[in-house]
């Protein structure tokens, strides 16, 4: 839901040429605001994301005015029993207040039943399409994708990218296989404490995979991103190997090119970080291969009172080629 402003026009003075008659008044063209591209959902796995959500929507709102008319009824019952029935009987009104307590506990207590169940059919719907959408490639197989598998904090912290992690949140684990290769990915988040709260180190797509690297060095890869990007936080004790604009590659490996090597780097260009993919930060360890892709809201985030708009999900489509592509390479 974008805001549109209307902006004023201002008219030019009139303008004198060279003679001394005076040239018309000059009225430039109204500058109007960019029209928003329209949301296309060109298959079918996209279309019934955004029917899932307006289904949702619709009963997120119903009970929002049931609770409404729940609490009023309830308000008025207080008001009631405290201005007729206290003169009459002051149990009475003890008990129609207590009533109208116990009505508004109950409706909460059913209704939070009734949204969960709700929302998880929506969240399955969800990334059930999301799935068949962004796994729609001869290459992958074996895709078992659910919302409720999650990693333990250990297969987060195992990662040793960043330092102090405190806390690791992850819904839809799914493994598959890309050219016989086998990943796992999960939304996941993990936080450290900061002075007050919990603080984030990352939020997007966490990837784990087996690979053949046999050095008990670990590689460090980090594809940097804007202002929003959440950079690996436990590499000080690694040699910076080479450091640009675009990547950095950290380890204490003198042969760590060699792992990383020309065909390895060419793979990582493919990743691009933009609005939407934000950064990667790449740990390579004996034997295993973690990806922390982190996303933005507009992926990571379920949309509920906007429409569902795919982009995101197209780029993320593209992201997991490139990123599987690169697991398999190692």
């Amino acid at each position: 839901m974008m805001n549109e402003k209307n902006e004023e026009v201002v008219v030019d003075e009139e303008i004198e040429n060279k003679t001394d008659e005076k040239a018309p008044d000059v009225v430039p063209e109204p500058v109007l605001p960019e029209p928003e591209e329209p949301i296309v959902y060109d298959v079918d796995n996209l279309k019934n994301i955004e029917v899932a959500r307006g289904i949702f929507l619709k009963q997120y709102k119903v009970q929002n005015i049931i609770k409404w008319i729940v609490s009023l009824i309830a308000f008025g019952m207080i008001i009631v029993g405290w201005l007729i029935f206290l003169d009459i009987n002051v149990w009475l009104t003890v008990g129609i207040i207590v009533a109208s307590l116990l009505l508004i506990l109950l409706y909460n207590f059913f209704i939070k039943r009734y949204l969960n169940d709700k929302m998880k059919i929506y969240f399955e719907a969800f990334y059930q399409n999301t799935s068949q959408f962004v796994f729609d490639d001869a290459n992958y197989s074996d895709v078992d994708a659910k919302v409720e598998n999650k990693i333990e904090m250990v297969q987060f912290t195992e990662n040793d990218l960043f330092a102090n992690v405190a806390q690791v949140g992850s819904r839809n684990l799914t493994t598959y296989k890309y050219k016989g290769v086998s990943i796992s990915v999960c939304d996941a988040a993990g936080q450290t404490k900061g002075a007050k709260s919990l603080v984030p180190v990352f939020v997007g797509k966490y990837f784990m995979a087996e690979n053949s690297y046999q050095e008990d060095e670990t590689i460090v890869i980090y594809l940097k991103g804007n202002e929003k990007a959440l950079p690996p936080t436990n590499v000080a004790h690694l040699n910076v190997i080479s450091d640009d604009s675009a990547m950095a590659i950290y380890s204490n490996n003198s042969d760590a090119l060699k792992i990383v090597n020309k065909k390895i780097q060419g793979l990582l260009k493919k990743i691009n970080t933009d609005n939407i993919l934000i950064d990667v930060a790449i740990a390579i360890k004996k034997g295993k291969t973690f990806v922390c892709a982190g996303y933005d809201d507009i992926l990571m985030v379920l949309p509920l009172e906007k429409p569902f708009d795919p982009k995101a999900t197209r780029n993320y489509k593209d992201d997991l080629l490139n990123i599987s592509e690169f697991i398999a390479a190692l």
